[in-house]
C-alpha cells in the first residue's frame, strides 16, 4: 500500500493541505502551474471572479487533456501499424532467407554436378 503524503499548497492566495499518494514535488508542481494560469487569466480580465477563473482553467485543463488521450491514441494506433509492418517485414525477411538457403543448395549441388562432368570429361579423354 503507497503511503499518504500530506503536502501543503497555495493557489490564488488560499492555502490547502492535500492528502495524496503522489509525490510531494508533483502536488506542488501543479499547484503553482495553477496558480500562473489563474494569475494570468486574472490579470487579462480584472472582471473575472476566482470562481469565474477556476472554471475556465478547469475547461481548458479538461480541454488539454481529452486532446492528449486523442493523440495517445492516435500515436497507439500508429505504433501498432509499425509492428505489424515490421512483423510482416520479419515474415517476409525469414522466406528470402530459407528460399536463399534452397537456392545456395541448388548452387553447391550444381556445382558438384559440374565438377563430376569435367571429372567424367578428363577421365574419358585420358582414356
Amino acid at each position: 500500500m503507497q503511503a499518504v503524503n500530506r503536502v501543503k499548497i497555495e493557489v490564488a492566495g488560499s492555502r490547502y493541505t492535500i492528502s495524496t499518494t503522489e509525490e510531494p514535488g508533483y502536488v506542488e508542481e501543479l499547484a503553482k502551474e495553477l496558480d500562473a494560469q489563474l494569475t494570468k487569466l486574472l490579470g487579462k480580465n480584472e472582471s473575472l471572479s476566482i470562481n469565474d477563473a477556476l472554471i475556465l482553467c478547469s475547461l481548458q485543463f479538461l480541454a488539454d487533456g481529452r486532446q492528449t488521450e486523442k493523440t495517445a491514441d492516435r500515436l497507439r494506433q500508429q505504433f501498432s501499424g509499425y509492428m505489424e509492418e515490421i512483423k510482416r517485414a520479419k515474415e517476409d525477411i525469414e522466406a528470402r532467407q530459407k528460399e536463399n538457403d534452397q537456392l545456395r543448395g541448388e548452387i553447391l549441388q550444381l556445382r558438384l554436378k559440374l565438377q563430376q562432368i569435367k571429372t567424367d570429361k578428363e577421365g574419358k579423354t585420358k582414356a
